[in-house]
């Protein structure tokens, strides 16, 4: 039989899309892990700075458009803007 196993640690997950964010979260809980989740680099660089030291594991969608706090003119020169 399986113990129950006490929270192993908090892991922060960002990530743009939805459906991997679903799958991530619901792998590590089943595994005993707090799981903390941000849909873009906002968030996540504000949560960081509050509880960075409590985090156990990062997983980061390395895909993701820059925030608000890093985007400058050059960055947007390769990004698609619609009409």
């Amino acid at each position: 039989m399986k113990e129950k196993l006490e929270t192993r640690g908090t892991v922060l997950i960002i990530d743009d899309d939805v459906l991997p964010m679903m799958f991530y979260v619901w792998a590590l809980e089943k595994e005993g892990f707090k799981v903390r989740q941000c849909y873009g680099p906002d968030t996540a660089l504000e949560f960081v700075e509050k509880e960075g030291a409590n985090i156990a594991l990062l997983i980061l969608d390395i895909m993701m458009l820059p925030g608000k706090r890093y985007r400058d003119e050059d960055m947007d020169e390769g990004v698609q803007k619609k009409p």
